[in-house]
């Protein structure tokens, strides 16, 4: 089975992953149950190197991370690796049975619906094979980790979150990441889950800089001598902020690079977010790329920096 690729390299080490769209596969005997020898060093191993990793980006300690005790977990920042590794880093800390990883970056509402409530084949945590969606999961004490939701219907989350409180198996686990921040979604759905806002750790001395040089060949975005390829849609993103960089481009200007409009609200945002994350990433930028204007708690516009 392949890996798909962008998957943070915590979660290849979790698990292999069938299809992106349907639960991975069983991974208990691996790595917990089996705490003896050469098993219980390595998964040691590993959960000192997410640590590692953690911190030497966060602002956040890791001792607040620890100290979760709910079994919903949701955590939100700007940076897809650091959200995909402080979740399967809770989940190594605090899970008790095996993982199933839905990825539903990008989706539509319907999409994420379909996913989420689709009959899909499962182990529960008595090693039995199961078929049922996410709930049933949740009630056979499955911890379910919830990859980039970027849903906001009211109605599927209000539904979402009343199915999951009234699940009866207290091992079951839900971790949920996002890009978008806790005020941006609605206090009902952020209310039932312990959440962990993650800020990355900005240097001092390039704190309030902005001096990237940008330049762009075809796909390739290039900045202070470092350069990442782009797949269509964000190259088109950043090409309508590049020609008027320094200066601020409305939504409804950035929302003509979709050849056809995501049936969901949020949908600009959370592309750039995903483009501000591919970019210092593969950059190694540490500072803000994108400055947003706000018309209340409503984006409006956005310019690159230059």
């Amino acid at each position: 089975m392949n890996t798909p690729k962008g998957i943070h390299p915590a979660l290849k080490s979790l698990i292999n992953i069938g299809n992106i769209h349907i639960p991975a596969e069983k991974i208990w005997t691996e790595t917990k149950e089996d705490v003896t020898g050469n098993n219980k060093k390595l998964l040691n191993i590993f959960i000192e190197n997410l640590e590692i990793e953690i911190e030497l980006k966060l602002i956040i300690e890791l001792k607040l991370i620890r100290a979760l005790t709910g079994r919903f977990v949701l955590i939100t920042g700007d940076d897809l690796y650091l959200l995909e590794a402080v979740g399967a880093y809770i989940y190594c800390i605090k899970g008790k049975t095996s993982l199933c990883l839905y990825n539903v970056a990008g989706k539509t509402e319907d999409e994420v619906k379909e996913v989420l409530y689709t009959p899909v084949t499962y182990r529960d945590s008595d090693d039995k094979i199961k078929t049922g969606n996410v709930i049933d999961q949740l009630n056979d004490g499955v911890a379910v980790f919830l990859n980039i939701l970027s849903c906001y219907d009211d109605s599927f989350l209000i539904k979402l979150v009343s199915d999951i409180q009234h699940t009866k198996n207290n091992t079951g686990m839900l971790i949920v990441t996002t890009f978008s921040t806790k005020d941006e979604l609605p206090k009902y759905f952020t209310n039932s889950f312990e959440v962990v806002s993650l800020k990355t750790e900005i240097a001092p001395e390039m704190q309030g800089q902005a001096n990237f040089n940008w330049k762009v060949e075809d796909d390739r975005v290039c900045a202070n001598g470092k350069e990442v390829s782009l797949t269509e849609l964000p190259i088109r993103l950043f090409l309508c902020l590049y020609e008027k960089r320094g200066n601020f481009v409305e939504r409804e200007i950035l929302e003509k690079c979709w050849n056809s409009r995501p049936m969901y609200e949020h949908f600009v945002p959370d592309a750039i977010k995903s483009l501000e994350s591919t970019l210092k990433k593969n950059l190694d930028i540490q500072i803000d790329i994108f400055k947003a204007k706000k018309s209340g708690k409503t984006i409006t516009a956005y310019k690159l920096l230059p």
